[in-house]
């Protein structure tokens, strides 16, 4: 099998339960559209330890892309009580009093972000008709969307899926509330 950058199960409709080497994390691919591949489904290449993720699927195609190049992030940290995050860059929330990061209103399919707590909780809001996806759930759209954080240590990491609008957690530690 030829793994594609587009569509590594090989076609749109493959429904084996195990295609060759390549594994879905937590979980077997169910009967239905898309041979039952949800928005945010990871897959590991085995044979040569790539992951994919299922960022999109509409009219009919399906949109995989590679998440195993470890990004080279910029590093701040954080001391301020907000900050407008900006893509490519992880965050250190270092303040007593925690800190609220917003959805940056411009981003590009690709572009990631992180957040570890280091003092103080920390909670991420979003701008108008925007979104996180974990898994095959979202954040409420708009202004009324955020996730937050319960402990020091909490840390997310989340890449753009739908330009300016749409991010997917990629990665989480700790017990992060999302609404």
């Amino acid at each position: 099998m030829t793994i594609s950058s587009l569509n590594p199960l090989g076609y749109l409709g493959l429904k084996e339960k195990n295609p060759p080497n390549i594994k879905i994390s937590n979980r077997e691919p169910t009967t239905g559209d898309f041979g039952g591949y949800f928005l945010g489904d990871f897959w590991l290449d085995t044979s040569g330890a790539t992951i994919w993720v299922l960022l999109s699927k509409e009219a009919g195609i399906a949109t995989w892309h590679n998440f195993s190049q470890t990004p080279n992030l910029n590093y701040e940290e954080v001391t301020s009580a907000t900050k407008t995050i900006e893509s490519d860059y992880a965050y250190g929330a270092n303040r007593g009093g925690g800190v609220a990061f917003t959805l940056p209103t411009s981003s590009e399919v690709g572009d990631m972000f992180e957040i570890c707590g280091i003092l103080g909780n920390w909670s991420l809001a979003q701008n108008v008709t925007q979104y996180i996806q974990i898994g095959d759930s979202k954040t409420t759209i708009g202004v009324g969307g955020s996730i937050t954080a319960t402990q020091v240590g909490d840390c997310i990491r989340c890449r753009c899926i739908s330009a300016n609008t749409g991010w997917i957690v990629t990665s989480m530690q700790g017990n992060l509330t999302f609404v």
